[in-house]
């Protein structure tokens, strides 16, 4: 069965993500070992994407594959679990975590921003397997995706 969602449109996809992260193709090029030429070649949909340039690229963007296929991602646990710490020290519900830190309030503090970023994951999950969709959904062929609860 074959997809609607085909290499120019992932070139696109790329494409757009590369230009709003700003990375250079000079740096994809360097990064993964690949000449300059090739990779240009790649997200300008002059030649088809290998599935291993694909992920290794997607990899080196800190961006889930699955956004350019579903349209939507699962954050890293890293970058949510450091967005959840800023955001409990912007709203002062958890201290700054200095060498100052008393070990009980850094255990505490660190145990609730591990805690939330736990529970915004799983309820991420239910989101996205809820149906909550993004653009590119509406052009594949093999239907809904799922999401592992647990």
């Amino acid at each position: 069965m074959a997809s609607d969602y085909d290499d120019a449109r992932l070139a696109e996809a790329l494409r757009a993500v590369i230009k709003k992260k700003r990375v250079s193709m000079k740096l994809i090029s360097e990064k993964l070992g690949i000449s300059y030429r090739t990779v240009q070649n790649y997200i300008n949909g002059e030649n088809r994407i290998p599935a291993d340039f694909f992920l290794r690229l997607a990899h080196l963007l800190r961006i889930d594959a699955d956004y350019f296929i579903y349209g939507d991602f699962r954050p890293h646990h890293s970058d949510l679990y450091d967005a959840v710490c800023g955001s409990l020290i912007e709203l002062g519900l958890m201290p700054s975590l200095g060498p100052e830190t008393p070990q009980h309030e850094r255990e505490k503090a660190l145990t609730l921003a591990a805690r939330m970023t736990a529970d915004l994951e799983a309820r991420y999950d239910r989101f996205r397997a809820e149906g909550a969709f993004g653009p590119f959904v509406s052009h594949l062929s093999f239907g809904r995706r799922e999401t592992k609860t647990g």
